[in-house]
């Protein structure tokens, strides 16, 4: 009896060893990881003929460097930077101290005066018109922010300098 129960034994593994090699592989593979997506960065919404007159001077920018010590409070504008070349056709970029400073331009030979600690304002505008030696600038969008009217030195066809207007 002892031989028929190891015969059956054997039996049984040689059955279940079959029947698991007769079993297939699951081909369902994880699937492929999602092919990445390139944005493309917004286009500048800028008239074609304004472009031609900036002659690679997209920015201009105004600070504010007295020759005597003077002092400046949160309130008072710094720096303004008028940048046309984003995705706006101007941002305004105003800089304010951070704190009451006191602040005079450097010297020529000097570097160590700087002023840190800002805190900027961006405003955005979309639309500019030039008219002779004045530009315009004003958001469609938002009608309740300032226009805004510079004047505009050119040299032969192309913008050098802007300056702004008091309104």
């Amino acid at each position: 009896m002892k031989i028929s129960q190891y015969l059956f034994i054997l039996f049984f593994m040689l059955v279940s060893m079959a029947a698991f090699a007769q079993k297939k592989k699951n081909k369902n593979m994880a699937p492929p990881p999602p092919k990445k997506v390139e944005y493309a960065s917004p286009t500048p919404k800028k008239p074609e003929s304004f472009i031609t007159e900036m002659d690679g001077n997209t920015a201009f920018r105004w600070k504010n460097e007295p020759e005597t010590l003077t002092t400046f409070t949160p309130d008072d504008l710094v720096e303004r930077i008028y940048d046309f070349s984003g995705m706006y056709a101007v941002r305004i970029i105003s800089n304010y101290p951070l704190d009451t400073v006191s602040f005079k331009k450097a010297d020529k030979d000097d570097d160590r005066i700087i002023l840190l600690g800002y805190t900027v304002k961006y405003d955005d505008y979309d639309t500019i018109e030039l008219k002779g030696n004045k530009m315009t600038i004003s958001d469609k969008k938002d009608p309740k922010k300032e226009k805004i009217t510079l004047d505009v030195t050119k040299k032969g066809n192309k913008i050098i300098r802007i300056k702004e207007v008091k309104t």
